[in-house]
């Protein structure tokens, strides 16, 4: 569960101080709501994966200090198509699309891409994802969820 790795409960606290990477498009405080929310987010998002089909790249950080590499590795080998990449980048940040380095990132990821749209030119589109049984609604009820106003 998200909530035990931040050591925390919903009923201790409403939020956490965070010392963000990019203070300028991060928040200063984690709500422990949010990150319920997240929780149940990345498992659904996980039980998906098998049934994506499409070309996919995972790119991560090498040295990431806010989440470990293993995760992208396992995002990797859940996901069902065999058109996929996974990268380990040089980097010392969360967020390394910003920063030293990532113009080579920018260029790797076009290339990517129009390797994928090249497939799309000659026929070869994979379906975005195979529908398999009833359609799990969790992350749509979560997306839908009412959300309280946070103001300062």
């Amino acid at each position: 569960d998200l909530l035990d790795k931040f050591n925390i409960s919903k009923a201790q606290v409403e939020y956490v101080e965070s010392a963000a990477e990019n203070p300028h498009t991060n928040y200063c405080h984690i709500y422990v709501a949010g990150l319920a929310q997240l929780d149940k987010l990345m498992k659904e998002a996980m039980r998906a994966l098998p049934r994506l089909q499409a070309p996919a790249l995972i790119m991560h950080g090498s040295d990431d200090p806010t989440v470990d590499s293993r995760a992208a590795d396992r995002i990797y080998r859940a996901i069902g198509t065999e058109d996929k990449k996974f990268e380990l980048v040089t980097a010392d940040r969360h967020v390394i699309v910003n920063g030293k380095g990532c113009d080579d990132l920018y260029r790797h990821i076009g290339d990517f891409v129009g390797a994928c749209c090249l497939q799309v030119e000659k026929g070869l589109e994979p379906p975005i994802a195979v529908p398999v049984g009833k359609p799990d609604t969790s992350a749509a009820q979560i997306a839908s969820a009412p959300r309280e106003r946070v103001t300062s």
